[in-house]
């Protein structure tokens, strides 16, 4: 995702759909900024602009599709670190260890090495006697 592919132009669908989870965005954020010891003109003012907007959205969308487009272009650079971040941590906590793990223990579950000595690669495979196998396929 990058800056060109933010939708400029979206549905009213799309603009009811945001509106409508606006109002419960902002209701948690003044929520938790009013935890956080905040003045109550800060968390009022998150809420009460939360809720306006996401009623104006509700009953007329295209009235704030400038929210929702400086919204997705504020949010996507967030999105690409996040999915990034997220990426890297998958590969490095999860595949690399394993394929360390199978390489410490020389195994080769493919069977990728190339064996200079053998006459051919193909495996012979136990033939299907009952013919219902074919049926049941996993």
């Amino acid at each position: 995702m990058s800056f060109s592919s933010v939708n400029r132009n979206p549905s009213a669908k799309d603009l009811r759909v945001f509106a409508g989870l606006l109002i419960p965005f902002c209701g948690l954020v003044a929520y938790w900024l009013q935890h956080r010891e905040f003045s109550q003109e800060v968390y009022g003012s998150v809420f009460a602009a939360g809720l306006i907007v996401g009623l104006v959205g509700l009953f007329a969308p295209q009235a704030i599709r400038w929210v929702y487009v400086g919204w997705m272009l504020a949010v996507t650079p967030i999105s690409l670190v996040v999915t990034y971040v997220i990426m890297a941590l998958v590969f490095f906590g999860v595949f690399w260890p394993i394929a360390w793990l199978i390489n410490i223990r020389q195994r080769d579950p493919l069977k990728l090495q190339f064996d200079k000595h053998a006459p051919t690669y193909w495996e012979p495979r136990r033939q299907q006697t009952n013919l219902r196998r074919y049926f049941r396929q996993y």
